[in-house]
């Protein structure tokens, strides 16, 4: 039964290339599935086998503690991330105001009744 070996919600994706690389450099049977469309799935790396599992784990620790000896970027602040996705910023602002619209339309029209 497959097992999960390795989240990739939050992990940058040079760490998740390193981790892929270094799983399919020893041998390990695994695969990946996304988060979706809409963010709704699990987004992961998945070991096909107990033994696969046990031998992707020991990869994986080795991987990360190699990782962690690189210098790393700062991490991006809110503004930054918002000057490089304005799109997305603009698109969820939009169907935030949208479902608002929607669930308060029933009660605005009540009171305008009157």
């Amino acid at each position: 039964m497959a097992r999960i070996l390795f989240r990739l919600a939050n992990v940058p994706e040079i760490e998740a290339n390193a981790v892929k690389s270094a799983l399919e450099q020893a041998g390990v049977d695994f695969y990946e599935t996304s988060a979706g469309r809409w963010g709704l799935s699990l987004a992961a790396l998945w070991a096909r086998t107990e033994s696969d599992f046990e031998r992707g784990r020991e990869v994986i620790d080795e991987c990360q503690q190699h990782l962690d000896q690189l210098p790393h970027e700062p991490t991006a602040s809110l503004g930054q991330r918002l000057r490089e996705r304005p799109l997305e910023l603009l698109l969820t602002v939009l169907a935030v105001l949208g479902v608002l619209t929607i669930s308060l339309m029933p009660f605005l029209n009540a009171f305008a009744s009157h």
